[in-house]
């Protein structure tokens, strides 16, 4: 990968003209006049200058790890699988639809990941279900499912997924927030555990998590992690162009925003530091990169020569395999009493 950012693509102007326009039409543009486009439209078209068009950049070359497919499906195939349903308490609407499409590389990363043997398997934040989907169609395991709806919401809980031709696909959960509470489960009774895209958003304590993950798994069992890289190509453009790219404030609170992303050598730490030894690890964008729309690579590409792992997300394959450390990472956590500290 160090070789293939050598061949990043040169710097050109950037043409914006189509996404400010779409931008100013939105905001200004007479209601009836709207209205006469269905909105299902405006928002495929939004979608398309966001992701695909956004900026005019496109993707760079060698940040995008090659997806391995199932035996007998297609890309076509599967997004057609995963469009086929919905969350039956939330309704049908195109936006799921268009995070599938955008998310979809992630999904099939995650699953590429997953051991391909029968056991059981825990899926924490499975809402809203996607990769569940792939694991029911193509991995062999009992699933259980974890989400955190809020302190509102009953402890054990079922959501439903549904298809057009009425066919029900019921998904009971325990709702636990796990930076706060055991999770419910005996020691040592799953083969893998799922933690994808929620590292990133806990407020508190990771390493808890982490722990307990490792108590209901079993010995060498393997936890799939996936999170946003911090230091992807498109936070190095912001960097040097002087934006911020921490994650704004969210009006689903704390858990809705991501507070604090990770780089590859800081998991590798913290989970070799809980208790785990990291098989696999490996980053990739998913969707286009938008770094030239911060500043042109082509200025800074000779200082990324021996730079890897720049990718938009890090994925992970862990066994369980040793004690972990109790107490807790300096590098990670601070204003805590030197006694619960260890720089190891």
């Amino acid at each position: 990968m160090r070789r293939n950012v050598l061949r990043l693509y040169d710097d050109k102007k950037q043409d914006f003209m189509i996404q400010r326009a779409y931008r100013w039409l939105e905001r200004n543009a007479p209601t009836e006049l709207k209205e006469r486009f269905p909105q299902k439209w405006r928002i495929w078209l939004g979608y398309q200058i966001k992701v695909v068009r956004d900026g005019g950049v496109r993707n760079v070359k060698g940040l995008v790890r090659p997806l391995s497919l199932p035996p007998g499906e297609t890309e076509k195939s599967l997004k057609a699988y995963l469009d086929r349903y919905w969350v039956q308490e939330d309704g049908r609407h195109d936006e799921r639809k268009y995070y599938m499409i955008e998310a979809f590389n992630r999904f099939l990363y995650t699953l590429e990941l997953v051991p391909d043997r029968p056991g059981r398997l825990l899926e924490l934040g499975a809402s809203p279900y996607f990769i569940s989907l792939l694991l029911q169609k193509f991995r062999p395991y009992e699933i259980d499912y974890v989400n955190y709806f809020g302190d509102a919401y009953p402890d054990q809980a079922v959501q439903t997924l549904v298809d057009e031709t009425g066919h029900e696909m019921p998904i009971p959960f325990a709702n636990v927030n796990v930076e706060v509470d055991p999770l419910p489960y005996p020691s040592e009774q799953y083969d893998a555990v799922l933690l994808c895209e929620v590292l990133e958003h806990f407020t508190d304590d990771p390493q808890r998590v982490l722990t307990e993950i490792k108590r209901v798994l079993k010995p060498d069992g393997t936890l799939i992690l996936s999170t946003p890289n911090v230091v992807r190509l498109e936070n190095v453009a912001r960097s040097l162009a002087g934006i911020n790219f921490y994650d704004p404030y969210s009006g689903y609170g704390a858990h809705g925003r991501h507070n604090r992303e990770y780089t590859v050598q800081e998991l590798r730490d913290l989970l070799a530091h809980v208790g785990f030894t990291v098989d696999e690890i490996f980053t990739s964008d998913v969707y286009n990169n938008r770094a030239n729309q911060f500043m042109a690579v082509g200025r800074y590409k000779s200082l990324l020569a021996e730079r890897d792992h720049l990718g938009q997300y890090i994925f992970v394959k862990a066994r369980k395999t040793h004690e972990g450390n109790a107490l807790k990472p300096a590098w990670l956590y601070r204003n805590y009493p030197a006694a619960e500290l260890t720089t190891v």
